[in-house]
């Protein structure tokens, strides 16, 4: 007995020295990566570290504004299960086309800004626990709150999760610290996301396989694209899935790239003699459903999320700075562009072409939007004639959505207060003789605004759209309100729809 404990004692410390360093697990899910960047391009990211998967479906994200209470309007209540290491992704629905293509779901709860505080909360017993939290709950920053030393670090600011923390803090003060080294956060400049969608996570101090990379990243692409999977820890072997599942020790080894044409989400991990395994990479590469012309996309469902492309050439009607916003059409429906991000940048003049639109489809007020995923190319044709389609009030209101975003003109309108001059934003009562129907000042920086409202009846040219609280027609330009000359030309449309 004597010789086995003497021969334990003396192999317990090569026992140990074999052992490998201890690895200890996060003690539940935490906030890992936040990102406050221009327009609606926010996104949060929260990590599994614990070890095993988790039920998603036990916690949610609550937002609180301006320093008032967590909110139930925006809040998500996540779904689904989170493999160990492993990310979950919640982006802005208007979020730019990278973004988008990382998130795992999108939700109202990132509408914040850099003076609103984020909790993510975990169902015990049937009460939502607050486990982690962005901000101070119930103070209102006035801009945003310091981070790591950066004044106003919570506002245009990527902040990222040090790979050392294995819990998340209700201290927020604590937790953000006043300088780079006592902060549990490190601060990156507005709009950087190379890193959403993976978290490193080395608890013990660090030694694990460095986490995979994607060339090219995840988005949208018109073709199809070889992807190249690398990792930075020298012999590591890489294994990878493309149906979205987290990798395991028999899934697929990466070794050429993979030529990918459908909409797929590839996920890879790393393994190397001597470290642990590598964090999950995650990269989504969509490619649009192709719908031939306008009316074919707006019979898709408004699910804001699947990215279609319209084959045919659609025709510029109007564009202002605000929003960037455009209205399209072509000779089967028309369409308005909500591009609060810029997606677009090719500059284009009225009644120029467009061919090869790729976006996503909401609907905002009972009206079809279109959001970019990603820039147009410049216009096929220019010039292109839009004749008004005749319609009357009456037609309006019963058959709107067959008129709404595209140009129509409608006769003998008469205001029924004709008294001082239009201003923005502003219900104008009118009528056709026969029917009557509320004439908005929607668009911005038109060239009637401050002019006076007319006193005798005009012919309008306008485009019906509607808002939250009801449905409008609205005058593009002072050329629209035309003295009656007789009969309107029947609608034709140049060039045909498709060329």
């Amino acid at each position: 007995m004597k010789r086995l404990l003497l021969l334990l004692l003396v192999l317990l410390p090569v026992l140990t020295m074999y052992a490998g360093p201890f690895r200890p697990v996060a003690e539940d899910l935490f906030f890992s990566e936040y990102v406050e960047g221009s327009s609606n391009n926010k996104a949060l990211e929260i990590f599994n570290g614990t070890g095993a998967t988790v039920d998603l479906s036990q916690y949610k994200v609550k937002l609180g504004s301006n320093g008032g209470a967590w909110s139930t309007t925006y809040m998500l209540t996540m779904t689904g299960t989170l493999a160990n290491n492993d990310v979950y992704v919640v982006a802005n629905p208007q979020a730019n086309a990278a973004i988008l293509a990382t998130s795992d779901v999108t939700s109202t709860v990132t509408n914040y800004n850099g003076d609103d505080a984020l909790g993510l909360f975990k169902n015990v017993g049937g009460t939502d626990v607050l486990i982690d939290v962005i901000g101070l709950y119930l103070t209102d920053p006035g801009v945003g709150w310091p981070v790591a030393g950066v004044t106003d670090g919570t506002l245009n600011h990527t902040m990222i999760r040090k790979p050392t923390i294995t819990v998340g803090s209700l201290d927020w003060v604590t937790a953000s610290g006043t300088t780079p080294e006592n902060s549990q956060w490190i601060v990156h400049p507005i709009d950087y996301i190379t890193d959403l969608g993976m978290h490193t996570f080395t608890p013990g101090g660090g030694n694990n396989t460095a986490t995979p990379t994607f060339t090219p990243a995840g988005g949208v692409y018109g073709n199809p694209v070889n992807v190249t999977i690398a990792c930075a820890t020298p012999g590591a072997t890489i294994r990878y899935t493309l149906d979205g599942t987290t990798p395991t020790a028999t899934s697929t080894v990466y070794s050429t790239p993979i030529n990918v044409s459908t909409t797929t989400t590839v996920k890879a991990m790393a393994t190397a003699a001597g470290f642990d395994p590598s964090n999950v990479a995650t990269a989504t590469y969509t490619f649009p459903v192709l719908v031939s012309n306008l009316s074919a996309l707006r019979s898709m469902p408004a699910d804001a999320t699947t990215v279609y492309k319209v084959t045919g050439e659609v025709v510029l009607t109007y564009q202002q700075a605000y929003r960037f916003q455009k209205h399209l059409q072509d000779a089967t429906a028309g369409i308005l562009i909500d591009d609060i991000a810029g997606v677009i940048t090719t500059t284009y003049n009225l009644y120029d072409g467009i061919t090869g639109l790729t976006g996503k489809i909401s609907e905002y007020g009972g009206m079809i939007q279109f959001v970019p995923s990603m820039n147009a190319a410049p216009a096929t044709s220019t010039g292109n004639v839009i004749n008004p389609i005749a319609v009357t009030f009456a037609q309006l209101s019963s058959d709107f959505d067959d008129y709404e975003s595209r140009v129509v003109q409608v006769m003998n309108v008469s205001f029924s207060a004709p008294t001082g001059n239009f201003a923005n934003g502003l219900v104008y009562a009118a009528t056709d003789g026969v029917t009557a129907y509320n004439i908005r000042t929607t668009y911005y920086d038109v060239d009637y605004i401050n002019t006076p409202i007319p006193a005798t009846p005009k012919h309008i040219v306008g485009i019906p759209n509607s808002r939250t609280d009801g449905d409008y027609f609205s005058p593009r330009s002072l050329s629209d309100f035309i003295d009656p000359s007789g009969s309107v030309s029947i609608p034709t449309f140049n060039p045909p729809a498709g060329n």
